[in-house]
């Protein structure tokens, strides 16, 4: 490490490590637990030092500050946390420390319910669009012929697949994984 933070001539960047802990590391806000098949489990973590104080509800502010503070929790702990039961835990976590900090009920169960309606939004445009569309091509512009190559789909009954033409010496490939689409250099 030594070597490391002796090569910012300002020392302004420090760079450090942490040591696992009960076979535990953290990373950011993240908490990896090994299990007994090797795999690793991931959970909320946050430092001894935390207090879980959030912007309180009675505050003045507007409506529309407060909910995203249950919406960052909330979705924190569905992006993170790998097993039910420690998501459970995080959510009756994450709703005692709102209501310690005066957030009712309701604002969130309407969050969850935003949260729950969304995903099932998404999951059904992803749907509809991987259902439609094959993937894209993106070729170099060379005159006349990068017309021609962009006719050829549209030509053999396949609208799923879309041509775009870029600057001369820009060669795009876009494939569609899982997670989207992903535009690499070729």
């Amino acid at each position: 490490m030594d070597h490391i933070n002796t090569t910012d001539p300002t020392g302004n960047t420090k760079f450090t490590y942490e040591e696992e802990e009960d076979k535990q590391i953290s990373f950011l806000d993240i908490l990896l637990v090994p299990r007994e098949d090797g795999s690793v489990k991931l959970v909320v973590y946050r430092k001894k030092s935390h207090t879980d104080q959030y912007l309180n509800f009675s505050s003045h502010h507007p409506l529309n500050h407060k909910l995203p503070v249950i919406r960052t929790l909330l979705e924190r702990c569905y992006s993170i946390v790998t097993e039910e039961d420690d998501r459970k835990k995080e959510k009756e976590h994450v709703a005692r420390a709102l209501s310690k900090c005066g957030y009712p009920l309701w604002t969130i169960d309407r969050v969850k319910q935003d949260i729950v309606e969304k995903y099932l939004n998404d999951e059904a445009k992803k749907a509809k669009y991987t259902s439609n569309h094959k993937g894209m091509v993106v070729v170099p512009y060379v005159k006349r012929l990068s017309e021609a190559f962009a006719r050829i789909p549209k030509s053999q009954a396949s609208p799923q697949l879309t041509v775009h033409t870029e600057r001369y010496g820009t060669l795009w490939f876009i494939r569609r994984t899982r997670s989207g689409m992903k535009r690499r250099p070729n």
